[in-house]
């Protein structure tokens, strides 16, 4: 599931590459793959948070050194990643409430990410050991996303158009405004 992961989060950031490239599909496929890796995390997180190979996870020779405590960790951590990568989109595709969302997620993570490090000092290593990179790597990343403003995400992607991005940004401000008549198509 590792491999899984990696191929996920490395269509993520290219899918993202290819948005703010403007070509074709770039939006379908960020859209899917953050669906995907979020869904891993959402039902696997409790084995893949705790190094259990996919193959074990019905077996029970694959929990033999993995406490409950763990298991309700990686539960806890998994459902956390999924939203905090869902709301991530959220933010990305300027989908309504993506930025409470993210900033929701966030403080969830962080209260997680708290309650880990203070069983690591505690003496129990594992866990946080095995996740660290994970945890900085979607941390870090969408923290950066909830500081990046949506007009700067709008003149990231549409740089080549400043007349779209300028209407974009007003719809973004004023979602109720009436729309021009090319809009309608009835």
């Amino acid at each position: 599931m590792k491999k899984t992961e990696i191929i996920l989060f490395i269509l993520i950031i290219t899918s993202f590459i290819m948005k703010v490239m403007n070509l074709p599909y770039s939006t379908l496929l960020i859209t899917f793959s953050t669906l995907l890796l979020s869904l891993l995390y959402l039902t696997f997180g409790f084995a893949l948070l705790n190094g259990i190979r996919f193959r074990k996870i019905f077996k029970p020779e694959g929990y033999k050194n993995v406490s409950i405590l763990r298991i309700f960790a990686g539960i806890a951590l998994g459902f956390i990643l999924s939203i905090v990568l869902i709301y991530s989109l959220f933010k990305l595709q300027f989908w309504p409430y993506g930025q409470q969302g993210l900033q929701l997620s966030l403080i969830m993570l962080a209260v997680v990410i708290v309650v880990i490090a203070i069983f690591y000092f505690m003496g129990r290593k594992q866990f946080l050991k095995t996740n660290r990179v994970r945890l900085l790597i979607i941390g870090a990343l969408s923290f950066t996303l909830y500081m990046t403003s949506s007009d700067s995400l709008v003149d990231l992607y549409y740089s080549d158009n400043p007349e779209y991005a300028k209407e974009f940004k007003e719809s973004l401000e004023n979602p109720n405004k009436e729309k021009p008549e090319y809009y309608n198509l009835d």
